[in-house]
């Protein structure tokens, strides 16, 4: 889900603008780099509880972030559709988080999954 939204990996990107837009260059990977072969990655996930990094925290931030990486290719966009896609990325940030989520029965099952997902899909059709 990280990678088709973001369209970046979602450990190995310490270079991304796109994902570090309001990070100030403070690195969040704990020692990940390009030069990481997977097994480390897995290790840092499974041991660690790292997570991919979402580059906005709050609505503000998103408004700002898309503005750049997701609006900037749609200039006939009104307030009230940048509205509604906003929602939609808040919705699909928040089912991503609860993907992730440590304690297996807190994650989603995937019927779930599917029709948050058939939801979230609404947002995006204009």
């Amino acid at each position: 889900m990280y990678e088709l939204f973001f369209e970046e990996n979602p450990y190995l990107n310490e270079d991304s603008k796109k994902i570090h837009f309001f990070s100030n260059g403070k690195s969040w990977n704990f020692g990940l780099n390009n030069s990481n072969n997977g097994l480390n990655i897995i290790f840092k996930v499974a041991k660690e509880g790292l997570r991919p990094l979402v580059p906005f925290e709050n609505r503000n931030e998103l408004s700002q972030w898309a503005d750049i990486y997701l609006f900037n290719n749609y200039t006939n966009l009104s307030d009230e559709q940048k509205k509604q896609i906003l929602d939609g990325v808040e919705l699909f940030v928040s089912l991503m988080e609860k993907c992730w989520s440590q304690d297996p029965s807190g994650r989603p099952k995937f019927s779930e999954i599917f029709n948050d997902l058939k939801k979230i899909k609404k947002y995006f059709q204009q």
